[in-house]
């Protein structure tokens, strides 16, 4: 797929964000926004079984998660448009968040990790529409720091990596913060191989659709 793609879905899913936040009508803006993310990954990639639901684990349950891709093979449970799966049916745990919060990452990332202990193949991530919490704050807690001599974050040895569980964070916010007077951007893409690899250059639907191609190709 072309990088004019890529940037036309980065932009039709801020486009569509902002429209939510213009109707807004409490309890409704999350689904929208859950709703559109997955008609984007049913278009966009083939096979691909995607559901709303709750996701046990063997240490309880883990409840109910925005986007679960089912494992191919698996019985289809789907009942009044929501299903219930155990954590070894499930191929991708995804949280979709209007305006992320540093705390709800890390919630989600000890959530992630009870869905791992359970299935170590589940991919699991959040997509951010926008970050409440400052860019730099969840950089460093992944192992990236703010070099002033380059203007830009690296990656930084001395870091704990704090996340465990979650696998990516796209960040799709357009918004500017600063550091030592330098503006950068609030948009990214994180993932993880065996240590977090940090993309800064948009199109970042390509990274995330890739991710989740990975799981049916």
């Amino acid at each position: 797929m072309s990088s004019e793609l890529f940037s036309y879905l980065d932009d039709l899913l801020l486009l569509q964000s902002g429209a939510a936040d213009r109707h807004n009508h409490n309890g409704v803006l999350g689904a929208v926004r859950e709703e559109f993310l997955k008609q984007v990954l049913k278009e966009r990639v083939t096979n691909i079984q995607v559901h709303t639901g709750e996701v046990t684990a063997e240490a309880g349950d883990i409840g109910q998660q925005d986007i679960i891709v089912r494992r191919p093979g698996t019985l289809n449970t789907e009942l009044g448009g929501h299903v219930r799966l155990a954590a070894t049916d499930c191929s991708a745990v995804i949280e979709v968040k209007s305006n992320a919060r540093g705390t709800e990452i890390t919630d989600f990332d000890q959530r992630a990790g009870l869905v791992k202990s359970d299935n170590p193949e589940a991919l699991c991530g959040i997509v951010c529409y926008k970050l409440a919490c400052r860019k730099e704050t969840v950089l460093r807690r992944a192992g990236f720091s703010y070099d002033r001599d380059v203007e830009g974050f690296i990656r930084d040895n001395n870091l704990q990596v704090l996340y465990t569980g979650l696998d990516f964070i796209l960040s799709l916010d357009d918004e500017e913060e600063s550091k030592d007077d330098n503006l950068y951007s609030k948009a990214f893409f994180l993932k993880r191989e065996d240590d977090y690899d940090l993309f800064l250059q948009p199109p970042f639907t390509q990274y995330f659709l890739m991710e989740i191609n990975r799981l049916v190709a």
